[in-house]
């Protein structure tokens, strides 16, 4: 598979996003932690320690949407290439454990 071809897979751009979504996460924490303290030393406003706050959870809930389409991604494939199974069939149950 050329460079070409992984610009092509649907897989390609959901690790991708699951990567930037990491950094944001990253980033949004630094922010907060940062804000708190300055909040804490009088130097911003509450609204402003809101701010960072919903700056850090809107980050979070972006990386579990980014693993979230990863995840749909695969089953997706799984489907097209005949090997996903429904969810409590038979052959999902492991050995020694059928009713």
């Amino acid at each position: 598979m050329g460079e070409d071809s992984l610009d092509m897979c649907p897989f390609h751009g959901s690790r991708e996003a699951i990567e930037v979504a990491g950094v944001s996460v990253e980033q949004a924490e630094e922010n907060y932690r940062i804000t708190d303290e300055q909040f804490q030393e009088s130097i911003v406003t509450s609204q402003e320690g809101l701010d960072a706050r919903t700056g850090q959870s809107r980050a979070q809930v972006n990386s579990y949407e980014a693993q979230n389409n990863y995840n749909i991604a695969i089953a997706r494939l799984e489907r097209a290439m005949g090997i996903w199974q429904e969810p409590g069939a038979a052959e999902n149950v492991p050995a020694g454990l059928e009713s």
